[in-house]
């Protein structure tokens, strides 16, 4: 599985300062040096698309699809959800939360409500400005009455969760809902042997829930194998991994594309390959205005990247011996072949070879260094590619022959494209070859 996607949340488009519609138009650019390396499968806005409750316009709706055209994906392949700035506020929905609030059990009240239309209509309604615009964009229904619902792929479900339900005031956090049983009802769908990748999305963080509710959605997404949850709100990045009591569930939060007192602004990109989440998370610099490489989210994310193990598909969990062998076959042949092409024009170009011995050294060093450019340091990188991707193959002990194998390429790609060359650039470590045995 290869899938990769982009994360934006919190645009809150009417804040229009300098900074904010700097970010904005630098994330265009951002986002499509990034795609022209690898491209992205889908995108995910987790809500405050709007400010205020001001609602949405042609603006708008014209800066998502220039998000979509510059990665050249289709309406189809955006998923979207409603944050609190999303919503208009009434007097009939807020005495409503006002009940449902100083009840003695607030969850439950809120999971009698839904099942009574009328009360239901009431909450739901200060979602209309949302739908509307989700019709108007992407030109199907949002399913509002449904409270929480999944679209499925081929390769991956995301689950859209509407946390905004009683969502009505300043301070709120800690004491939201998500609906308990609407929630059951939209993760049945799934099934509880569901084996795609499984996302969850909602605009408010875990920690924003009351912990009923909280614990509710945890015991949900444990029984139904999700393996991400994505959300914004709090205008900072994080993430967290929920291992306590639970199967392990990578909680990724993302800061928002607009500047005030408070956000930094941010975006998460996501790979998923072999069963592995490469997250990167970007934040704004507002002196210089570029998008650069978040390390300041903790030691798991020093180099700008998390790296996490889907638990559903570890290879240590869920594949037996034989399936494990024969991945290791595998990838050692993909290893073998390159490394064999790296050595076969080593010994037709390299210093010591025939070639060097009867070609004038002007000549030989223009056809080594041509090799060395257009193929050697290429095959090294999908070498360190694969390596770095089936990390889970290799076993602890020796995990740091790909250290050695990184400073060689490193110091090679150095001395043959930099006009810095050093003499003490570490030689090939032929552990490498053996690295998966």
């Amino acid at each position: 599985m290869h899938l990769r996607f982009l994360h934006i949340s919190d645009i809150h488009f009417q804040v229009e300062n300098y900074q904010s519609r700097r970010m904005r138009m630098r994330l265009l650019t951002k986002i499509n040096e990034l795609n022209q390396v690898n491209p992205f499968n889908f995108v995910i806005l987790t809500g405050d698309l709007s400010h205020q409750g001001q609602g949405f316009n042609e603006n708008q709706m014209r800066f998502f699809e220039e998000i979509l055209r510059i990665l050249n994906l289709s309406k189809k392949q955006i998923y979207i959800i409603p944050g609190n700035h999303d919503i208009r506020r009434n007097g009939d929905r807020t005495d409503l939360i006002n009940e449902i609030v100083e009840s003695n059990n607030p969850s439950n009240t809120l999971d009698e409500y839904l099942e009574d239309e009328e009360n239901k209509s009431k909450i739901l309604s200060s979602f209309e400005p949302f739908s509307t615009f989700y019709f108007d964009f992407l030109t199907k229904e949002y399913p509002l009455n449904d409270i929480h619902f999944l679209l499925e792929t081929e390769n991956y479900n995301i689950v859209h969760l509407n946390t905004c339900l009683i969502a009505n005031r300043t301070g709120e956090e800690g004491t939201l809902l998500i609906g308990k049983n609407k929630l059951l009802d939209c993760l049945s769908n799934l099934g509880v042997d569901n084996n795609k990748l499984s996302i969850a999305i909602g605009h408010h963080t875990l920690e924003c829930m009351a912990d009923s509710d909280k614990n509710a959605m945890l015991s949900l997404f444990d029984d139904f194998n999700i393996d991400l949850y994505l959300s914004g709100h709090v205008h900072r990045a994080a993430y967290n991994i929920e291992a306590n009591q639970y199967t392990n569930l990578l909680n990724i939060v993302s800061a928002g594309v607009h500047s005030d007192e408070y956000a930094l602004g941010g975006f998460g990109d996501f790979l998923i390959q072999d069963g592995v989440a490469k997250v990167s998370q970007y934040i704004w610099n507002s002196e210089h205005e570029y998008w650069t490489l978040n390390n300041t989210l903790g030691r798991k994310m020093e180099n700008g990247v998390l790296e996490y193990h889907i638990p559903k598909f570890s290879i240590n969990n869920n594949r037996s011996e034989d399936e494990i062998n024969y991945k290791k076959d595998k990838v050692k042949k993909e290893l073998s072949e390159l490394f064999s092409e790296n050595e076969r024009i080593f010994k037709q170009y390299g210093p010591f070879s025939i070639t060097a011995q009867h070609t004038p050294v002007s000549e030989f060093a223009y056809m080594w260094k041509e090799k060395c450019i257009t193929d050697i340091i290429p095959n090294n990188k999908k070498i360190l590619e694969i390596l770095e991707c089936n990390k889970e193959l290799i076993s602890d002990d020796k995990l740091f022959i790909l250290g050695l194998y990184k400073n060689h390429i490193e110091g090679f790609e150095m001395n043959h494209i930099s006009k810095y060359k050093s003499s003490n650039v570490p030689t090939f470590p032929k552990e490498i070859l053996t690295i998966l045995d």
